[in-house]
């Protein structure tokens, strides 16, 4: 069976206003659903602790690795947790406490 113009474009436009309005909604639910998913995961990742390795600390206190390690010796920096024989990590938390207690 082929169809004419006239009935393709008539089948087109009876598609375009029944189940356009029904692709559109349903795009906006899985969006909404999809978003309310990642503003969780972004949530529980802001709950939880975070360890920062040598190079985001020196960047966040603005000191050279020697500088935070002799701190760190003195007792004047917050203290290295260590994940390893040779891996270090410093709790978000502490690096922002001390960063708050030092800025000028």
């Amino acid at each position: 069976m082929i169809l004419s113009s006239s009935e393709i474009a008539e089948i087109a436009g009876a598609l375009r206003a029944e189940l356009l309005p029904l692709v559109l909604e349903q795009l906006r639910v899985e969006g909404a659903e999809q978003m309310t998913r990642q503003l969780r995961q972004a949530l529980h990742r802001t709950n939880e602790p975070r360890l920062l390795r040598l190079p985001e600390v020196c960047a966040r206190v603005g000191y050279k690795s020697s500088k935070v390690w002799e701190l760190a010796k003195q007792g004047l920096f917050p203290q290295a947790v260590k994940l390893g024989p040779r891996v270090s990590a410093w709790r978000e938390h502490e690096i922002s406490e001390w960063v708050r207690e030092h800025a000028a």
